[in-house]
């Protein structure tokens, strides 16, 4: 997900979860205090969702119909499998995708959307060409001059590969900070986002996908709300194309998970301890890719040498479920519903606590972080001047997964071992305003008994 970012460095804590209250129809967030102590992670959240009594009932069979209606069927399925097997195959038969005798070849794999069940029929297809002589990424020496990568890594070319076999609306864009070939197939169906070996979005799309796995009813029904509502209402367009540039689908679903941690209905799958006692090591998952320097806002008088690229680790850790000896139960949990208005309300009640969260968040205080399972006292403060409204309520979302550790292994001494990457770190303040606006907007609505079509502005 291509974004601006800055960072804020903190150490690692384990702060209370927020607690949402239900003394109202609307839940209220209180904020741990400073001396409390952490909870422990095999204790469910001390917080509990709207009474039942409250009139969701309708919105909740809404938002399942919705989901279900943008369910791809299973020919669709078939088409865009049978669409990846004939890229490989063209990639495969070309001169820049035939590997020598003996090697490995160059195999595909899908992410984004698509793959971590968030996907509707119209969604691009975000394909991945796999290099199995890298499968960390980058190696060593080779950030500096793309040109010692194989040709299959030259956008150009790859798109000249595809012209040949007739696809259609064929982009290369070689300067993006992943670089990509957009197109479409051959019929014009398809929209397709071809890269090759994006390690980390692949392995973001795969976090991403557990936490789908884990309560699969209920993300898939958030997930398609959350990312329609925001489409719809206008600002889910990280381009520009359309507007202002506002937040991406990908950020908003990491809010969903944030909240989503934040009542225990989903564990923290990059818990250090769950991936040490599995793994027997707390990074065993590494990628690398390339550091590009920061460069100033104003040109330097006398011009300072450019700086040089470097490789940079990405601990790309994480577990596909907390590990039995630490008990970590599931609050509201869809699989001990046992009628349909039950799993109704549960996500309208779900999708309200959602908006009433953020409406309510302290962000002046408080940052965002799935890495963590909750959200962090901000380390120096309320935001800067350049970082209000909901800056800092994502403050600490990472584009990318997790943590940057120095390579090629752990940080050095006295450094912090995390940063907090801000996906809305391109996003103008005036629309950073208008989205938590909308947050609000989006309670009220629903306290009030509105429609899914009120709520994304459709009557």
């Amino acid at each position: 997900m291509p974004a601006h970012s800055h960072t804020l460095t903190h150490k690692r804590t384990r702060l209370p979860l927020a607690t949402a209250h239900t003394n109202t129809n609307t839940p209220t967030i209180q904020r741990p205090d400073a001396d409390e102590q952490p909870s422990q992670k095999n204790t469910p959240a001390p917080c509990t969702l709207l009474p039942t009594q409250h009139p969701l009932d309708s919105i909740g069979l809404q938002i399942i119909q919705y989901a279900t209606l943008s369910t791809p069927d299973l020919r669709l399925v078939k088409q865009r499998l049978n669409l990846v097997k004939h890229i490989s195959d063209i990639i495969q038969g070309s001169k820049i995708g035939r590997r020598e005798y003996r090697q490995q070849p160059y195999t595909l794999e899908v992410f984004g959307s698509i793959s971590f069940g968030l996907d509707s029929p119209d969604s691009d297809l975000d394909i991945c060409i796999l290099d199995p002589e890298r499968p960390q990424g980058l190696l060593e020496g080779e950030e500096g001059s793309l040109k010692s990568l194989p040709k299959v890594y030259a956008v150009k070319k790859l798109a000249q590969v595809f012209y040949q076999a007739q696809f259609r609306d064929i982009k290369p864009i070689p300067l993006a900070k992943t670089p990509i070939v957009k197109l479409r197939s051959p019929t014009g169906r398809f929209s397709i986002d071809l890269n090759c070996n994006n390690r980390l979005g692949c392995r973001n799309s795969a976090l991403l996908r557990a936490y789908h796995d884990l309560s699969p009813l209920v993300f898939r029904a958030l997930g398609m709300a959350v990312k329609q509502w925001a489409k719809a209402r206008g600002f889910c367009d990280p381009s520009g194309r359309n507007g202002p540039i506002s937040a991406s689908s990908y950020t908003l679903i990491l809010l969903l998970i944030a909240y989503l941690q934040a009542i225990n209905h989903l564990p923290n799958l990059q818990d250090p301890e769950y991936i040490q006692h599995l793994c027997g090591h707390p990074c065993p998952d590494l990628i690398r890719i390339i550091k590009t320097p920061v460069q100033p806002a104003k040109p330097l008088k006398p011009p300072a040498p450019r700086p040089s690229p470097s490789l940079q680790a990405i601990n790309t850790s994480f577990v596909p479920a907390p590990p039995a000896p630490f008990h970590w139960t599931q609050a509201h949990s869809a699989d001990r519903i046992g009628d349909p208005a039950g799993l109704n309300r549960l996500v309208a009640q779900l999708l309200l606590g959602f908006f009433a969260f953020y409406d309510a968040f302290d962000f002046r205080s408080y940052i965002v972080s799935i890495r963590d399972g909750r959200p962090l006292r901000r380390p120096s403060g309320p935001p800067s001047a350049d970082e209000p409204g909901m800056a800092g309520l994502l403050a600490g979302l990472k584009a990318d997964l997790c943590a940057k550790a120095r390579y090629p292994s752990q940080p050095s001494e006295g450094e912090d071992e995390d940063e907090i990457t801000n996906t809305a770190g391109n996003i103008k303040p005036a629309v950073l305003d208008l989205i938590r606006t909308e947050f609000a907007r989006a309670r009220r609505l629903l306290e009030a008994g509105g429609s899914l079509d009120a709520l994304f502005g459709l009557s």
